[in-house]
């Protein structure tokens, strides 16, 4: 099956011979939920990033979004990717680092 292009329909290539050689790559995928805009409370549907960075639950994380960066607290870690509804390159990536509990500690310090 080939892979489609922005140009068309483009054959794929033959796959190398070492194919079945080739060692899996290590993907860190992640669920996240975002923060309830009522509550404030982390809550609600799951959100699936690629995690660039060590992270682990219930570390809170600015994330992209399509509407801009957005706090959202990781509610899963080493999502399989059988479990997605999408395909991996789909997903957006989490490239910082955890915060401390967010903006819990904003004001604490002042």
């Amino acid at each position: 099956m080939g892979a489609i292009c922005t140009t068309g329909y483009m054959p794929a290539a033959d796959p190398p011979r070492d194919l079945e050689r080739a060692k899996p790559v290590e993907v860190n995928i992640v669920n996240i939920q975002f923060r309830d805009r009522r509550s404030g409370e982390f809550m609600g549907r799951e959100f699936s990033y690629i995690a660039d960075v060590p992270l682990e639950k219930g570390d809170v994380v600015n994330v992209p979004t399509k509407y801009g960066p957005r706090e959202g607290c990781i509610s899963r870690v080493g999502v399989a990717i059988s479990e997605l509804q999408c395909r991996v390159g789909q997903l957006l990536h989490i490239t910082d680092s955890a915060t401390p509990g967010g903006d819990i500690f904003n004001g604490f310090f002042d």
